[in-house]
């Protein structure tokens, strides 16, 4: 784990194991299922680990009935090109940039 910070952010997130694989484990993070391969050590059904998550690889969208992890935005940092969210996942607070710039507008005048 000192390796994965040193490197820049990550979340260490609880799971579980649902399935062993011959090259990997089926793991259930956050109510999503799954498979990580190359594990480094011997893991059984039921035993509680930690996923790590990058932050560029959670991402925002409108549409939460096509996902099955749902999160409240907390706060929100405007920061020139990008914006950062804290997001609560079940009781667990990661933060996702985003540089979407969002819906187009149409300004009638600037004052």
């Amino acid at each position: 784990m000192f390796v994965a910070k040193f490197i820049g952010r990550i979340y260490s997130i609880p799971a579980s194991v649902i399935d062993v694989l011959p090259n990997g484990a089926k793991k259930e993070i956050l109510r999503e299922k799954r498979t990580v391969e190359n594990v480094l050590k011997k893991v059984k059904i039921g035993d509680k680990v930690d996923a790590l998550i990058r932050p560029e690889f959670i991402h925002l969208d409108k549409d939460f009935n096509k996902y099955k992890v749902t999160g409240t935005i907390k706060e929100r940092t405007f920061l020139g090109e990008k914006v950062e969210y804290i997001v609560s996942i079940d009781g667990i607070d990661v933060m996702v940039s985003s540089s979407d710039p969002g819906e187009h507008m149409q300004f009638s005048g600037l004052y």
